[in-house]
């Protein structure tokens, strides 16, 4: 009987369709129809089929300082809004969630460019000794937003002590609080 439990559950977690994966300090779960490429020291997050769409996230390289002030925030996500050459239309007030030996801050832009516009989400995770920034591009479709939100609600912060051990089965992982891409949208000034 417990022979035919096991494989049942085990049948229904396979049947879901998500996958683990981390970057850095974070882990994040993928939804079905979902993965992971890497670009350089970025990785970005796609729906197979939409790939040319702007329903993306995409994690830049992490960063040595602690992103604890808004500040400093505004600083690198200014830096890589330029490097992208992007235009902000107008953005939301930046919000701050914090925890033990944690700090997240995220605002939403409305970014203009030639023939379309669209919006980009940008959230920071510190832990005591460095920084992720990323980006969640969103466009004004529905099921985008509502699969980049699942997305974002699945990312943690990875211990780093146990990661370190060489152990990746044992490293734990720590629940942070990010707020939705949804929460955001109605922050924005325009």
């Amino acid at each position: 009987m417990k022979k035919y439990i096991l494989i049942t559950v085990l049948s229904l977690v396979a049947y879901t369709g998500f996958s683990q994966s981390a970057f850095g300090i974070v882990s994040y779960t993928l939804p079905e129809g979902w993965y992971a490429k890497q670009t350089g020291d970025n990785t970005e997050l796609l729906k197979k089929g939409m790939e040319s769409a702007n329903c993306k996230i995409v994690f830049f390289k992490p960063v040595k300082i602690v992103t604890d002030t808004e500040p400093i925030y505004t600083k690198y996500r200014e830096e890589l809004v330029r490097s992208s050459r992007l235009e902000i239309t107008s953005s939301s007030a930046v919000q701050k969630q914090y925890g033990p030996g944690w700090t997240s801050f995220s605002g939403l832009q409305n970014i203009g460019t030639k023939g379309s516009a669209y919006r980009i989400a940008f959230y920071s995770i510190s832990d005591t000794k460095q920084t992720i920034f990323f980006a969640v591009y969103s466009t004004g479709e529905e099921l985008c937003a509502n699969e980049l939100d699942v997305i974002i609600q699945t990312i943690n912060l990875t211990e780093l002590s146990a990661a370190q051990s060489g152990d990746k089965t044992k490293a734990a992982k720590r629940k942070i609080r990010l707020l939705p891409l949804k929460s955001l949208k109605p922050l924005v000034n325009s």
